[in-house]
């Protein structure tokens, strides 16, 4: 089966909640792209327009924005059944 469509991970460094993010998404097989706003911080402001947050991680399926670490957790115990 063919996988569609974009994961993209909002994150910094030594966030244990992004780190737990990425690692969900690693062990179901999900690829995605981190965007390291340490790295990158000219992205924080259009992500805080985006999602009107300020935490990370926030996370992206295509343009659908799914939240941080604690609804994709809840996302993917939903689609698991549990």
């Amino acid at each position: 089966m063919e996988l569609k469509g974009q994961v993209v991970v909002y994150s910094i460094l030594g966030c244990p909640h992004c780190m737990k993010a990425k690692n969900t998404l690693q062990e179901r097989g999900i690829p995605y792209t981190d965007i390291s706003l340490d790295k990158f911080p000219q992205c924080r402001d259009e992500l805080i327009t985006k999602t009107g947050k300020k935490t990370v991680p926030q996370i992206f399926f295509n343009a659908t924005h799914i939240g941080g670490n604690d609804d994709l957790q809840t996302l993917v115990s939903v689609v698991r059944g549990v």
